[in-house]
């Protein structure tokens, strides 16, 4: 539907609603005729989160003693960013996650959590690790697999 028959539609409804006494006639006459086009905005056709994938992940850092360091509290910025930090670190060295060797991942590993170090917090903290942990239905219930990916030590 065009932009301009939308509009022309938006501003009769507008009318319509706006002016008291108009009769319920023309409103559900302007609703069908709506409808019929398939017109629901609001409202998408698309079903952008109408279902899930059936595996996803996370990933965290922890201390020397595997205590779960925050990104947010931590380090000042989300762990969305963290993510999007070790998958630009695989694409700079045209891998990915699950062709990787334990080595190559050591590297990623050490070079994303060296982007968390100048905005560390904490300076008790003194060595660094970074897991990751997937996530993925099977027999209709959550499986989870935690695996450290690498680690960081001071001097970063």
């Amino acid at each position: 539907m065009s932009i301009r028959l939308r509009t022309a539609l938006f501003l009769l409804a507008l009318a319509l609603v706006a002016s008291p006494g108009i009769p319920l006639k023309p409103l559900l006459a302007l609703t069908l005729l709506n409808l019929s086009l398939r017109e629901t905005y609001p409202f998408s056709h698309f079903p952008m989160y109408a279902s899930f994938g059936r595996k996803t992940y996370y990933l965290y850092v922890s201390d020397e003693n595997d205590r779960v360091l925050f990104t947010s509290k931590f380090f000042k910025q989300s762990s969305a960013k963290l993510r999007k930090t070790l998958m630009t670190e695989l694409a700079l060295r045209k891998m990915t996650y699950s062709k990787a060797t334990s080595q190559q991942l050591q590297e990623v590993a050490e070079a994303t959590l060296r982007t968390l170090t100048g905005s560390l917090s904490d300076d008790s903290v003194c060595h660094l690790k970074l897991y990751l942990v997937n996530l993925v239905i099977e027999n209709g219930r959550i499986q989870e697999k935690n695996s450290l990916i690498g680690e960081l030590a001071k001097p970063w």
